[in-house]
């Protein structure tokens, strides 16, 4: 038993903020595709077209109504994407990002944010919270934290350059 998410997928695909996974689903044109990712937590990503939005943007509202046109077939489909608890937890934040909302990073959601733009493969994301914030952030307070839930997101680059900068600190 997950977390079900409908989420519009073709702006998350043709958006801004668009994630390389889902494109990929559907210009394959997957009816239903199913992936596990390991953890405990589902995370389904629904298609839906803009009439089923009471959205009144215009701009994405447009964009998504005239790739909705394009890609009829594929309006009515599912991911089933399997995340650990611990990044299922930020999928909103997550989601909010996709839709053009301002992330405020912090060092609880850092490690989570990055597995999820990682697994959706948002690169922008992925340079903001990596190069940007975690970068910044990562030092000799934090390094326990960000080693612990990067080891429970399974995130061993995170993990060990976690563990070196405790090592450094114990050395020094």
């Amino acid at each position: 038993g997950g977390v079900p998410y409908h989420v519009h997928t073709l702006l998350m695909a043709y958006g801004g903020r668009k994630s390389k996974f889902v494109l990929e689903q559907i210009k394959n044109k997957s009816s239903r595709v199913r992936k596990r990712v390991g953890g405990s937590q589902t995370t389904r990503l629904g298609g839906r077209t803009d009439s089923d939005s009471n959205s009144t943007s215009s701009g994405p509202q447009q964009q998504q109504q005239a790739l909705n046109r394009q890609h009829s077939d594929s309006a009515e489909y599912q991911v089933d994407i399997y995340v650990p608890s611990l990044a299922a937890r930020y999928m909103p934040l997550f989601l909010d990002y996709i839709y053009g909302s301002t992330l405020q990073l912090t060092t609880d959601n850092a490690p989570p944010l990055r597995y999820l733009s990682n697994r959706f493969d948002v690169r922008d994301l992925h340079r903001e919270v990596n190069s940007r914030f975690i970068t910044r952030d990562l030092e000799p307070g934090t390094a326990a934290k960000y080693c612990a839930m990067a080891d429970e997101l399974k995130d061993y680059e995170l993990r060990d350059r976690s563990v070196k900068l405790l090592a450094e600190r114990f050395d020094g």
